[in-house]
């Protein structure tokens, strides 16, 4: 059996398959380089979908996009996942015919209780794509799994086309502005760590984007969600990389080294160094 637990290796491979209890990821944030497939088979568990929690059960299925942040907060003893990675480049060659709208649900949907039907379509592909693994020597393996990878995500467009307002995905003004605030966050909390910044880009005032976040995000403010966005960036670096604190508060654009630890130590209390630390035990 393939486990998680040596992530970094396994997230190298074009694409692998097995079961896990993501015990690689237990206060451990990582950001995938490929798209990451799950289905729960027992137990449960919170998981921590970039800075968003979310609470799994048996019979959830979960689709990660590439560059999100996986963590897992805390599970029971017996939870279990099923998963199939694949890199980047082989998930966009599997999603190639898929439609735009298709990311955006999934973006706001990551984590879903699997009907019946969609359930058996999921252990029946996850069945065959498995059968197909195994045989190491097949000529054809690598073209059946990508081919089978693509009838998934097909699969799965169509369902989301039909069954969630007819394929549109239908938002209130609000709702976008918080979807694109959360998205310039992961693409700029290295840069700009001031709700200013964020609400000007929106063309809103910070204090309805405080509104907003209020409203979406379970009574967290804007800042809060920069920083916490910003906590991961420093704890990936911190684990993935043997840059010098100098460097990665240079990287973070924090003014000095030592407004940078205190900024992290603030959020989780530990220096930058002891965190680095800890992770290499």
């Amino acid at each position: 059996m393939v486990l998680l637990k040596q992530a970094p290796e396994i997230l190298s491979d074009p694409y692998t398959m097995g079961e896990t209890g993501l015990e690689f990821f237990h206060n451990r944030p990582l950001k995938l380089p490929g798209a990451l497939l799950m289905i729960c088979e027992k137990g449960n568990a919170e998981l921590g979908i970039d800075i968003l929690k979310q609470h799994i059960y048996p019979g959830y299925g979960i689709i990660l996009l590439p560059g999100q942040i996986l963590t897992l907060h805390h599970a029971s003893p017996e939870f279990e996942f099923r998963y199939f990675y694949m890199s980047d480049p082989v998930f966009k060659e599997a999603t190639y015919k898929v439609d735009g709208d298709f990311f955006q649900f999934i973006k706001r949907n990551p984590v879903m209780r699997l009907g019946k039907n969609n359930k058996g379509f999921v252990e029946n592909w996850v069945y065959i794509t498995r059968r197909i693994m195994e045989q190491k020597n097949h000529i054809f393996r690598d073209s059946i799994i990508r081919n089978l990878l693509q009838c998934l995500f097909l699969e799965s467009n169509d369902k989301m086309k039909r069954y969630f307002n007819d394929g549109k995905i239908k938002s209130n003004r609000r709702e976008v502005l918080f979807r694109e605030f959360m998205l310039m966050v992961k693409d700029h909390c290295r840069e700009y760590r001031e709700v200013d910044y964020y609400a000007s880009r929106l063309f809103i005032t910070p204090r309805y984007l405080s509104f907003i976040c209020s409203r979406s995000a379970n009574n967290l403010s804007p800042k809060k969600i920069i920083d916490m966005q910003a906590v991961l960036e420093i704890k990936i670096l911190l684990e993935t990389t043997n840059d010098p604190m100098q460097k990665i508060a240079e990287q973070m654009n924090f003014p000095d080294q030592s407004y940078f630890g205190r900024f992290f130590k603030r959020y989780t209390g530990q220096s930058p160094l002891s965190y680095r630390f800890s992770r290499k035990e």
